[in-house]
């Protein structure tokens, strides 16, 4: 099924799959608004990374290869806008995560007072009284990503 072409798409990059840094071409895989899984975006940037807030504007296509995915005609970064999809580190250890582990932040509920992380695909509740378990991921000093698996 083919799409308007002048769709915007906008989402948390996960993961950059491809990126080449001669003519930016990338492929990233994104947690967008409105969509259950990730989803596949095919477009060019100069720079990017995982973490990055994208929006997007293109439309879908069906590559016979790869499946359902987003071609980006025009492809903007920035940061996110809220505390949602920024990346948080936990700095203890519980059973669900480790010291170090980081994440991305899916949700601040003021109704249930958690903040809920996703892990590795596992998303964490942390109640407002647990905050202190988790640090912001913006910068991580060597120190800290001793241990880590990158």
């Amino acid at each position: 099924m083919t799409r308007p072409p002048n769709e915007v798409l906008a989402g948390l990059v996960e993961r950059v799959t491809f990126h080449n840094a001669e003519n930016g071409f990338c492929v990233l895989r994104i947690k967008a608004r409105g969509h259950r899984d990730l989803v596949t975006v095919v477009g060019h940037a100069a720079s990017i990374s995982a973490g990055a807030w994208i929006t997007a504007s293109g439309g879908w296509t069906n590559d016979p290869v790869h499946g359902q995915q987003f071609r980006a005609a025009f492809l903007k970064t920035s940061a996110p806008s809220s505390a949602e999809y920024q990346a948080a580190m936990s700095v203890t250890h519980c059973s669900l995560v480790f010291n170090g582990d980081i994440g991305m932040i899916e949700d601040v509920d003021d109704e249930d007072g958690e903040v809920r992380v996703r892990f590795d695909g596992r998303p964490v509740a942390f109640g407002f009284g647990e905050r202190d378990m988790l640090v912001p991921a913006c910068a991580v000093t060597i120190n800290k990503s001793q241990g880590s698996e990158y």
